[in-house]
């Protein structure tokens, strides 16, 4: 599974529940948008800011795991379903 969609599941929480609570009047006045998160749900990499703001709200440190390199921790499927290809049959 992709790094922060197994965080944000094990966490119980929708993304419109993180877009909220990322919200910071200073900062990121509506949080993080949805789309950016759906985005980082299926494989695209965080910018290191919004990596950042997610760490703190997930309470762990902001590596490239969960945020930044998520295509080293995918399966062949979840990179194909992302870049929109078909995965080939293993030849047995």
């Amino acid at each position: 599974m992709i790094p922060f969609k197994e965080a944000r599941s094990q966490k119980g929480v929708t993304q419109r529940e993180i877009e909220r609570a990322t919200a910071d009047p200073e900062t990121l006045p509506k949080g993080i948008d949805q789309a950016t998160l759906s985005r980082g749900e299926r494989g695209v990499a965080f910018s290191r800011e919004t990596a950042a703001v997610l760490a703190r709200y997930f309470g762990f440190p902001w590596d490239e795991k969960h945020f930044l390199y998520p295509e080293r921790h995918m399966t062949a499927e979840e990179l194909a379903e992302r870049d929109g290809k078909e995965v080939e049959a293993k030849a047995s």
